[in-house]
């Protein structure tokens, strides 16, 4: 998410389903209906964290607490901390991760990683100078 270009930001929803059989496990897992907007299915995370945590705020609690235990800068895991959000719409809990693109890349456990359509690929060292352009 950050490592797309300086300004850049990304985000991710979870609770949208990728696909419509992951809409329809979903669905049949927990007996909902989810809610179709612009071809997104909607699921919700509200089961989820309900099985997981308990509830919605012990499910959140545990998600920031992921987040600080990632192999990754201070100053990256404070800026995901503080523009994680629970949204709410028709009824379904989304969380929405959002992150700004810096003025260098970020790196995850030593390396360095970019979104490359819906996948999130290593960048090989052969690639870093076209990598490290996108941010100057």
């Amino acid at each position: 998410m950050a490592n797309h270009s300086y300004g850049a930001v990304g985000y991710i929803c979870v609770g949208v389903a990728d696909n419509e059989a992951d809409a329809k496990r979903i669905e049949n897992l927990y007996s909902i209906r989810n809610v179709e907007y612009n071809k997104f299915k909607i699921t919700g995370i509200g089961n989820e964290a309900t099985r997981l945590k308990g509830n919605l705020d012990n499910f959140f609690k545990w998600l920031i607490q992921k987040v600080k235990s990632q192999p990754i800068e201070q100053a990256v895991k404070d800026n995901i901390g503080t523009n994680i959000k629970i949204i709410n719409y028709y009824s379904k809990d989304v969380v929405v991760f959002s992150i700004k693109g810096g003025q260098a890349p970020v790196m995850y456990d030593n390396r360095y990683y970019q979104r490359i359509g819906a996948n999130v690929e290593e960048v090989e060292p052969a690639g870093y100078l076209e990598f490290f352009r996108k941010f100057s």
